[in-house]
């Protein structure tokens, strides 16, 4: 029984600052779509690799290592929001099993919040935040450029 749609899966992927064309991107969604048809609870991660392995003509270690790369490509925070990615895969687990269950389970409770959520609330919250796509980063990258033009200034005087 299918719960999530790969359109909901890729967005997600998109938003966190995966690039859609490297493989771990493909690894990750149909991961996710198996977690979906199967059931997330009792998997066996390494029948999951040689499952997806078996469907690319590759080998179960190289679609792990893919799926690890995408996934360190969106923790480094560089194009995607911080808080969202920590909301998907989170910084503190970053096993591979464990940032699939949890995007499979907050893409899940996405979908059942939206289903249940009226289309004019919707619209709404999304104007509700126009700086939601500064991220802490870029707020620590500029802050630091700023103190180190204020420190060149101050050694000049």
């Amino acid at each position: 029984m299918k719960k999530i749609s790969r359109q909901a899966i890729e967005n997600v992927l998109i938003q966190m600052g995966v690039p859609a064309n490297i493989s771990g991107f493909q690894f990750i969604c149909e991961a996710l779509e198996i977690l979906d048809e199967d059931g997330c609870e009792n998997v066996k991660y390494t029948y999951l690799y040689a499952k997806i392995a078996k469907n690319h003509h590759s080998n179960p270690s190289r679609v792990e290592r893919a799926m690890r790369h995408a996934f360190e490509i969106a923790r480094d925070c560089r194009s995607g929001d911080y808080e969202l990615i920590d909301h998907y895969i989170g910084f503190v687990n970053c096993s591979n099993s464990a940032s699939l269950k949890q995007l499979y389970l907050r893409i899940m409770q996405k979908q059942q919040a939206s289903a249940a959520t009226p289309i004019a609330a919707t619209e709404t919250s999304e104007v509700s935040n126009p700086f939601s796509c500064v991220s802490p980063l870029l707020i620590k990258q500029y802050i630091r450029e700023v103190l180190l033009e204020l420190a060149g200034e101050m050694s000049a005087c």
